[in-house]
């Protein structure tokens, strides 16, 4: 099911994640937002991906009802809750996929400062005040 779903939208024009916006202060160009937040967001969503799998909770055998939560030998042990977590952690394809957007990402933020040297205006040497 998660082959097929990857399959289905490779190559489908989905919409941007986020907007990088390049301005002029003086002779700089200003990238906002930065790029290392832009980094880090996308990190923190690639982990999400898989954590988000927490919050579905398996059923019983057989019925449409939830597993309940379990509890250890005694109450101060975290219970255990059967969710399809380890499942989708433990799917081969699900690490390959998430290992392939980090490159791609980066190699996206690598090629933002190339795309702004056209707007950078040429800095004059030597034309200093005798």
């Amino acid at each position: 099911m998660i082959d097929e779903r990857t399959k289905k939208f490779d190559g489908a024009r989905r919409p941007p994640l986020f907007k990088v916006t390049f301005s002029l202060q003086n002779v700089d160009v200003v990238v906002q937002p930065p790029m290392t937040e832009v980094n880090k967001a996308l990190g923190r969503l690639v982990r999400s991906l898989v954590e988000s799998t927490k919050m579905f909770v398996r059923w019983m055998d057989g019925t449409c009802i939830e597993t309940p939560e379990q509890r250890g030998a005694t109450d101060d042990d975290e219970p255990i809750v059967f969710t399809f977590y380890w499942d989708v952690a433990a799917n081969p394809q699900v690490g390959t996929d998430t290992g392939s957007i980090v490159p791609t990402a980066c190699c996206c933020l690598n090629l933002v400062p190339w795309h702004s040297v056209p707007f950078q205006r040429p800095r004059r040497r030597g034309l200093e005040s005798n």
